[in-house]
């Protein structure tokens, strides 16, 4: 090979070599990791709204009873509240696990989900974790007054 082809490939080389130090960079400026971005959070799930699910009123006598069944279209925490005229009368409440009749009642067929046999006006009865159903609301007055008129609602809390 003559002298003058291996002064141009010599020269290639270099060429090459100088560009591969040049692609690398230098060690004088300080690199700056890329941060790894952080995933926005997943926002909690909105809980779903109290839902009026039932109203009514009673008026009873002794030795009657009140009786009023409601649905629920959902499960979730059902909260009763039942206010009444006197405060002095002794009233009775149960809210049975499913649809019950007065003839079951009387039988003592009915299962609860939850019963008030004493308490303040206004009564407040609760009942967790109800799953979606039909349910009946039985009243009843324990003392010898003769008749009471009282109102109620039933809210259901979604779970």
């Amino acid at each position: 090979m003559s002298s003058k082809r291996t002064k141009w490939r010599n020269r290639f080389v270099a060429i090459g070599i100088l560009g591969m130090l040049a692609g690398c960079g230098g060690d004088d400026q300080p690199s700056t990791p890329t941060p790894i971005p952080t995933p926005a959070p997943t926002p909690a799930p909105t809980p779903e709204p109290s839902v009026l699910v039932a109203t009514g009123s009673f008026t009873i006598k002794r030795n009657q009873l009140g009786i009023s069944d409601f649905t629920t279209d959902r499960r979730g925490t059902l909260d009763v509240e039942i206010q009444y005229e006197n405060d002095s009368t002794e009233l009775l409440f149960w809210v049975t696990n499913r649809q019950c009749n007065r003839w079951q009642f009387e039988r003592d067929e009915c299962f609860y989900l939850v019963k008030s046999l004493e308490g303040p006006n206004p009564r407040h009865l609760t009942a967790r974790e109800v799953p979606a159903g039909t349910y009946t609301l039985f009243a009843a007055i324990d003392t010898p007054r003769v008749q009471e008129t009282m109102s109620w609602e039933v809210v259901l809390t979604p779970e």
